[in-house]
């Protein structure tokens, strides 16, 4: 026997009377050529009914041929199963047995006039096939089960089509009423867990401010990644030209993932401020998210604010972070759960007025009020079928969870992902891992490398925005709809899974041009377990990071180099939102992590201990006249550096900037603390521009400024900034020698 498809016809009027007898004569002679176009033959008939076999495969099609509602002539049975072919008759028809028809019979006699009913195997067969509410009886002695299928929408549409009538813009939540004041100087603090409607209430809250700048988390691992993402996200900002020649060095550098220091950070916040507020309305910098964003980032914004712009925080919970407490408080307000009537009003706002009375309250319960569990539950319910719409209004057609259950915003995202195939799940996947947001760049690097193919990573990002996973934050970026998709898809990676994209990402992003991708791959690189290349890359990072002058940072990646361990850059920040690995990685032979450490340390260890050594000896006080006073004399020092200067230190650590040597252990080697580090690191520098090396003494005066900065050393601040001026200057950098004097004479 054959697996077939059969559809029974069953007449539910007489064929004896009137006009009935001819009707029905010509909707079967119709059938019967419509079913010869799709393959199919009349396998049985008889005074009141008709059915018809089909491949299996021709389903699809099949539906084309059930008539349109109202029809009251047909019952209508469709079941897939075996059927024999017992002779032959030529014409498109043969006489046939065999359990396929007779489910089909009994299920056309079951049903209602104008009623289809499904076998359960079909059904279950089809997922796709939307057919719910059974209905049983019996014939021939013995029992039969249909569904009954939505005659006026057979098949559930593409998700994306189904999803598009919904509005997700809207906002009718527990604080759409609530102003949130902000004031410049100032911040105002939302506090809002995730799926409460924190994200989409701040963006409600700039929707009608151009002058705005939108930071959150970052890929783990870079320093300044919010803010480097979030003039990237700014399409007036990150195109070329658009700041003006005053910032335009600070932005390019950002942007190429080379670094700032603080002050030309800072600087770059101020002259936004200056340019986006400048038709009078003040600029505001809203921070997503701000217990996740690394400290750089947020130590820029706190001391860029002051008299410059308004500052949005929104957090986990009711502390603020600590890096933006020394700004003043303007408002706080804590984002609750919705009640009954603002969930009901919000399901109709998503809906657009289709989802109404009961029904509408019943969803609302399921999703236990919470913003992003209605969004969710309603796109969950569209796919599976739970929801269908007809003309412009949801009604029930298969049957939902259980009245009493009520159901997180996560329980819908998981139920919506095991809809997904490889190639949607590879690229999802990919954005998460990378802190929920990844630019073009990134993707191509990682996902494209793992889809099959048959599909694009441009097929695969359509059909993710069109099924309102993933959304456009900027030209060639695309982020997950909330934190709580990135953390659901996180946990749902097995650990092996989860090492192999953190090797990917250390393989591919912590390699690119970008120099601070060296902070990302050493992360990602202890993630997967690959000790060595974290180890390197985090020494590596530290470099770049003292070229910049952040030494805070800077030790927390040497911390990670010595620890093996993401604790020192998670007190930074950068440790991402990425779920510990699920599984320890085993331990190494006894020795083997020191050794691999002594090992990467071991580059021009001999030149840094001479210096060293060489800076105990050194007498600061001669060599820089004033430095005991806190005042540094201008002119020609004895080494024949002039003495002038301050400035951005981004123009003097631009690209070719040489990485500074490691010491003997590793890391920036440092016999004194406090005051006498300062001095020390200071000496180094001065020592190299006694030998005319001015390029490479700068690293080690930034040093020793970050020193006295860290310390509250004015003294030493003062002297720092006079000897980066006179390098800067000697080292052919003018534009920063004048930048460090313009804050000498400050």
């Amino acid at each position: 026997m054959a697996v077939r498809l059969v559809l029974c016809f069953q007449a539910k009027v007489a064929c004896g009377e009137g006009d009935a007898a001819s009707t029905l004569a010509i909707m079967l002679r119709d059938l019967s050529g419509r079913s010869a176009v799709r393959g199919g033959q009349v396998v049985a008939w008889h005074v009141d009914g008709v059915a018809f076999s089909f491949p299996v495969e021709a389903l699809p099609d099949l539906t084309d041929m059930l008539p349109e509602p109202p029809c009251t002539q047909f019952g209508m049975g469709l079941a897939v199963g075996e059927l024999e072919t017992v002779f032959e008759l030529g014409h498109g028809a043969s006489a046939s047995s065999g359990p396929a028809l007779a489910e089909a019979t009994a299920l056309a006699v079951l049903a209602e006039p104008g009623e289809a009913l499904v076998s359960t195997a079909l059904a279950s067969r089809e997922p796709g096939l939307l057919a719910a509410d059974e209905k049983a009886g019996s014939r021939w002695g013995r029992p039969w089960r249909g569904l009954r299928l939505n005659l006026a929408q057979p098949w559930l549409p593409a998700p994306a089509d189904l999803l598009s009538r919904l509005d997700f813009d809207v906002w009718v939540g527990a604080a759409a009423d609530a102003a949130l004041p902000v004031q410049v100087g100032s911040c105002s603090v939302l506090v809002a867990d995730e799926g409460s409607g924190g994200s989409r209430f701040l963006r409600q809250l700039v929707a009608a401010e151009r002058s705005s700048l939108w930071l959150a988390p970052a890929c783990a691992g870079e320093p300044l990644g919010a803010l480097r993402r979030a003039f990237a996200r700014n399409t007036d900002w990150s195109r070329p030209g658009a700041p003006g020649n005053a910032g335009r060095g600070a932005l390019e550098r950002l942007l190429s993932g080379a670094g700032l220091t603080h002050e030309a950070a800072i600087g770059l916040l101020r002259l936004w401020s200056a340019t986006a507020g400048a038709d009078g309305s003040a600029a505001i910098v809203v921070i997503d998210e701000a217990d996740r964003v690394d400290l750089d980032t947020l130590e820029t914004v706190s001391l860029a604010a002051p008299e410059t712009f308004a500052v949005v925080a929104r957090t986990h919970g009711p502390e603020l972070p600590a890096a933006l407490r020394s700004l003043s408080s303007c408002a706080e307000f804590e984002l609750g759960r919705l009640d009954r009537q603002r969930s009901f009003e919000l399901l109709g706002a998503f809906t657009r007025g289709g989802l109404r009375g009961a029904l509408a309250d019943r969803w609302a319960r399921l999703c236990g009020h919470s913003p992003l569990g209605l969004q969710e539950a309603l796109c969950c319910a569209l796919e599976e079928g739970e929801l269908v719409w007809t003309n412009d209004e949801l009604c029930a057609c298969r049957p939902g969870p259980s009245r009493g259950d009520e159901h997180e915003a996560s329980y819908w995202i998981r139920r919506r992902l095991e809809r997904f195939d490889a190639a949607e799940r590879t690229v999802l996947e990919a954005v998460a891992v990378l802190g929920g947001e990844a630019d073009s760049y990134e993707l191509t690097s990682i996902a494209d490398q793992a889809l099959d193919r048959g599909k694009s990573l441009a097929e695969v990002t359509r059909q993710l925005v069109g099924r309102r996973w993933v959304r456009r934050t900027g030209e060639r970026i695309l982020g997950l709809s909330s934190a709580t998709h990135r953390r659901v898809l996180l946990e749902a990676l097995s650990a092996e899974r989860r090492k192999q994209w953190h090797s990917l990402v250390a393989e591919r992003v912590g390699s690119r041009d970008r120099p601070l991708s060296a902070g990302i791959a050493a992360v990602h690189a202890l993630l997967a377990g690959e000790d060595e290349r974290a180890e390197a890359s985090a020494r590596r990072a530290a470099l770049l990071l003292r070229v910049n002058a952040r030494e805070v940072t800077a030790r927390a990646f040497d911390g990670l180099a010595e620890q093996l361990s993401l604790e020192p850059v998670r007190a930074r920040g950068l440790g991402g939102v990425l779920p510990a690995p699920a599984e320890p990685d085993p331990n190494p032979a006894p020795g083997e992590r020191g050794a691999r450490s002594s090992e990467a340390a071991r580059s021009s260890v001999e030149s840094e201990s001479s210096l060293e050594e060489g800076a105990t000896e050194f007498d600061l006080d001669d060599w820089m006249p004033g430095w005991a006073e806190g005042t540094v004399a201008t002119g020609q020092p004895s080494g024949g550096v002039p003495v002038s200067g301050s400035g951005e230190a981004a123009a003097a650590t631009g690209p070719g900037f040489p990485a500074r040597p490691c010491s003997p252990n590793g890391s920036f080697v440092r016999n004194a603390t406090g005051r006498a580090g300062c001095r020390q690191r200071l000496a180094v520098s001065l020592l190299l521009a006694r030998t005319e090396r001015f390029v490479e003494a700068l690293p080690h005066a930034l040093e020793a400024l970050a020193i006295a900065r860290e310390t509250g050393d004015a003294r030493g601040e003062k002297a720092c900034v006079a000897a980066l001026a006179a390098l800067s200057r000697a080292a052919g950098q003018p534009a920063a020698a004048d930048a460090w004097e313009q804050r000498l004479r400050s």
